[in-house]
């Protein structure tokens, strides 16, 4: 399951929501690699919640993430950031990134 958060909406959907966030810009060639991995990983994990950010549409949440450069992805629990990291990763680095936070 894939979920959009913008400046607009975040305040009403975020709270409570949990899973992993991507924060990018669209025309990003990291971030379009990092896609690939996120599609492999939601692929092997399902019930983990994707959440995607536009940096460029919404820098407002994007900072309220920490997100000062992308990719950047964030663990969140129950609408709070519970780690965060920058860059590529692969799957097995993700999967470790994010059962571990």
């Amino acid at each position: 399951m894939s979920i959009l958060l913008t400046d607009a909406d975040y305040k009403e959907k975020m709270p409570g929501l949990s899973g992993l966030v991507m924060v990018h810009k669209p025309l990003c060639p990291n971030c379009k690699a990092m896609e690939k991995v996120l599609e492999k990983f939601t692929a092997a994990y399902p019930q983990v919640s994707l959440i995607q950010v536009d940096s460029i549409a919404s820098p407002e949440l994007a900072g309220l993430l920490g997100a000062e450069r992308v990719p950047a992805l964030c663990v969140l629990k129950n609408g709070t950031v519970a780690a965060r990291k920058i860059g590529i990763m692969n799957v097995k680095d993700l999967a470790a990134f994010y059962f571990s936070a």
